[in-house]
């Protein structure tokens, strides 16, 4: 499938987020995280990591990886499904005090779900927060589904913890949603998740 770059929908750490737009019209629009290809470590193990949850129903769809090259370096690109409802942080900012709380266990539920389904295939997902947990809408207006995105940082079922020591100093997840047993102990397990 051949596409266009569009317009950025996001910068991370890793590299940027931009609307992939197929050149076939048939087609609909994906997503493509890009990268140097020398900074692509972490979109290289979420294709893995999503190559082996596909078809669960909880995790965004990736489709393939390429590179491409421009202006002169190589981008290695991670092609993936859109999700035109953005993140659950523009949903929360969008409906602020109005989530009824019927949604709010509903998302939770959703949620819960699909974090059981990531630990009975033994990962840890490392950095879950609300910018990694997309919106499908039905209708342009009505909420369908939650996603969880973003494995980049993930533990793996064949990780062991004999790196412990290297991520006393570059711990994996964003500070501010890690908990204070996380950061005391340095323990990757399924709890660091909840």
């Amino acid at each position: 499938m051949d596409w266009v770059r569009g317009k950025c929908l996001g910068k991370r750490s890793y590299g940027s987020i931009f609307l992939a737009i197929p050149t076939n019209i048939i087609s609909p629009p994906l997503a493509v995280k890009s990268a140097l290809i020398i900074d692509s470590f972490s979109l290289q193990k979420e294709l893995k990591i999503l190559l082996s949850l596909f078809g669960s129903e909880g995790f965004i769809q990736c489709y393939r990886d390429c590179l491409s090259h421009e202006n002169g370096m190589t981008i290695y690109n991670l092609l993936l499904e859109y999700a035109p409802g953005g993140s659950l942080v523009d949903l929360i900012n969008k409906y602020e005090r109005k989530i009824l709380k019927c949604d709010v266990r509903l998302y939770t539920q959703t949620i819960l779900k699909e974090l059981s389904s990531i630990h009975n295939n033994r990962y840890v997902h490392c950095d879950l927060k609300p910018t990694n947990i997309l919106v499908f809408l039905f209708d342009q207006q009505e909420l369908s589904q939650l996603k969880i995105t973003d494995f980049g940082l993930a533990k793996e079922p064949d990780e062991d913890d004999s790196r412990k020591f290297f991520y006393q100093y570059t711990f994996r997840g964003t500070p501010l949603y890690m908990s204070l047993e996380f950061v005391k102990l340095i323990e990757i397990s399924p709890a660091l998740n909840i």
